[in-house]
């Protein structure tokens, strides 16, 4: 079940995605949208956060299609976060087609 992520959160998260380039730090080498999704999963564990949450609110900040949540479900299925690709195929059942 997906949660209900407010529209400040999503605010908040589209703010400091902008300033980012100027934190120094390097995120080139996230290449795809699985690989962001399970970069946010594995630093979610690792902080005691729900990572199906904060993978929800990074799909919706970003406002991905539902072709995108599908292709990364796909991979991180693969890669066994199970939690997180429940969540994804929620998700993509509810996101705009291209």
């Amino acid at each position: 079940m997906a949660i209900a992520v407010s529209a400040a959160e999503i605010a908040e998260i589209r703010r400091l995605a902008g300033e980012l380039g100027d934190s120094g730090v390097d995120f080139s080498a996230i290449q795809t949208n699985a690989e962001l999704l399970g970069y946010v999963a594995a630093i979610a564990r690792s902080e005691g956060i729900d990572e199906s949450d904060g993978v929800e609110l990074i799909v919706r900040a970003a406002d991905m299609t539902r072709e995108e949540i599908r292709e990364a479900e796909r991979v991180l299925r693969k890669l066994g976060y199970v939690a997180v690709s429940d969540r994804l195929k929620a998700l993509a059942r509810r996101a705009r087609s291209v």
